[in-house]
C-alpha cells in the first residue's frame, strides 16, 4: 500500500474515533492530527478541509457496501 494511502487511512481512522466521542461540529483538523500523531501540513497535503476527509470516508464506505452486494 502506498504511503499516501496509509496516511489517508490513519487520518480517517482518527476522524472516526473522534466522531465516536464528540460531535462532528466540535472536531478540528488539529484534533485529528493530534489523534494520529501527524502534523497539519500532512493533513492539508491530502485533504483541503475536514469535509473533504469526511467525503472520502463516505465514498470508501459506499464502495465497501457495493462490493458486498
Amino acid at each position: 500500500m502506498p504511503d499516501s494511502n496509509i496516511t489517508k487511512k490513519a487520518l480517517a481512522m482518527a476522524m472516526k474515533e473522534l466522531m465516536e466521542q464528540i460531535p462532528f461540529s466540535k472536531i478540528s483538523v488539529s484534533d485529528i492530527c493530534e489523534k494520529c500523531g501527524m502534523n497539519r501540513k500532512s493533513f492539508y497535503y491530502h485533504f483541503k478541509d475536514i469535509y473533504d476527509l469526511l467525503e472520502e470516508m463516505l465514498n470508501q464506505r459506499v464502495e465497501q457496501m457495493i462490493e458486498t452486494l
